[in-house]
């Protein structure tokens, strides 16, 4: 009878021992699916390991990321409006290159791949042309400010002219 209870009682210790470690690997696992908030975003280099990544973010996301990166060398914000409406207002730091430009397509090969940008126009169509410009021309991360800047006025967030 106490074999059996000895037996039991380290069949029983085992199975507690799993549970317990395939909950701490299952917390582990899921601290580590969690996606980063934007205030965690690197402002130095773009992971070695990161695929492209070209996508439409809205104002918000675009905000915290201006934010974000607001020292960093590595990001840029494109404004591809005509040079009268970037002159109307534009979001701070932004750099105008038109997209109606003959030389559009040389003025978009002179920027860095490597750098992350923040690419807008008034609605979000002509933007969304120059990205995948950008992303035929091997540009890793590129992000489309979802209603371009009409949104972004429209969330409250501040142009300078």
């Amino acid at each position: 009878m106490q074999k059996f209870f000895s037996k039991s009682a380290v069949l029983i210790s085992l199975g507690i021992l799993l549970f317990t470690t395939a909950c701490a690997a299952s917390t582990q696992t899921s601290a580590i699916q969690t996606s980063a908030p934007a205030s965690a975003i690197s402002t130095n280099t773009i992971p070695a390991s990161a695929g492209p990544i070209n996508k439409v973010v809205d104002p918000a996301f675009a905000y915290n990321l201006v934010q974000s990166y607001a020292e960093s060398s590595y990001f840029m914000i494109l404004d591809v409006r005509t040079p009268d409406e970037y002159n109307s207002g534009h979001i701070a730091h932004a750099l105008n290159v038109d997209s109606a430009s003959p030389n559009l397509n040389s003025r978009v090969a002179q920027l860095d791949t490597l750098k992350t940008y923040l690419v807008y126009c008034r609605t979000g169509v002509r933007s969304a042309a120059v990205v995948k410009i950008m992303a035929d021309s091997g540009f890793k991360t590129v992000y489309d400010l979802q209603g371009g800047i009409t949104q972004w006025i429209a969330a409250g967030y501040p142009v300078v002219q």
